[in-house]
């Protein structure tokens, strides 16, 4: 069995990490907000809103609303929401104790050649 590893976010890109990393053998918590969803991936085994079409071993899945359930549960932790919605999940478990600004423009460092 692989690491536990843990994704906040539902959408497209955590949905598809989702599916490779279970394919790989890695149990995998995932936080989604929506209840409706958790369930619906219990039972039906794919995503109804991205993804459709992919389907899930759900005996590698820990499916929770509650991020704080999944950062202490897991090893390595993948941040799948967009930037616009991360204050959000950080108000939502007080273990993420990042400071995120938004409105910054980032560069990246010169090269040396």
């Amino acid at each position: 069995m692989g690491n536990k590893i843990g994704i906040i976010g539902s959408g497209s890109w955590a949905t598809a990490l989702a599916k490779i990393l279970t394919d790989n053998g890695h149990q995998v918590g995932w936080w989604i907000r929506n209840e409706d969803t958790i369930r619906h991936l219990q039972t039906r085994h794919h995503n109804k809103h991205y993804l459709t079409s992919v389907y899930f071993d759900t005996q590698l899945l820990h499916l929770s609303n509650s991020v704080a359930d999944i950062i202490a549960a897991s090893e390595y932790i993948i941040l799948a929401v967009p930037s616009a919605f991360l204050r959000e999940v950080r108000r939502r478990s007080p273990m993420m104790r990042c400071r995120i600004k938004s409105g910054e423009r980032h560069q990246r460092p010169h090269s040396r050649r």
